[in-house]
């Protein structure tokens, strides 16, 4: 069975294929970029490079996660993303995700985001897929942004 790191994130607990995790940290602090979706926190240095932050709770239609106890690192195809997020729940295995259905409305919201969708410990489970945290057109201007800094 795969493993996943399973993050709290408000009323979701998301799951994220282990072999897509570089590492779990404390928060660092993130520079705003002008221009940014709101689930963009900014920039951050991580290990020496500038990498974006994403706001887990926002990303998922939350109102923000004020209490961001840890960042983590993931692949999002040949770059990372830092997911700012306030619970860190631990790795476990899950059954096939490829048999839950993504939920319309937060697909729409983030496309391509949900891989699908359970429950865990009475609440919603969700599958992310880490290659589309963040669209082409976000990666972008965050490269032209890290440019001009």
């Amino acid at each position: 069975m795969k493993q996943y790191l399973m993050i709290g994130a408000g009323a979701y607990v998301c799951a994220i294929p282990i072999e897509e995790i570089v590492e779990t940290m404390r928060p660092l602090a993130a520079e705003r970029v002008p221009g940014m979706p709101p689930y963009v926190r900014g920039l951050s240095v991580i290990r020496g490079s500038p990498v974006a932050v994403v706001d887990l709770v926002s990303l998922m239609g939350g109102a923000g996660s004020g209490d961001v106890t840890r960042f983590v690192t993931i692949r999002a195809g040949s770059r990372v993303v830092a997911l700012a997020v306030p619970e860190v729940l631990g790795v476990g295995p899950l059954d096939d995700p490829a048999a839950g259905t993504p939920l319309p409305l937060i697909e729409n919201a983030h496309p391509g985001l949900i891989q699908s969708t359970g429950t865990m410990a009475g609440r919603l489970l969700m599958v992310l897929r880490a290659g589309r945290i963040l669209p082409e057109m976000v990666w972008g201007e965050m490269l032209s942004a890290g440019r001009g800094a």
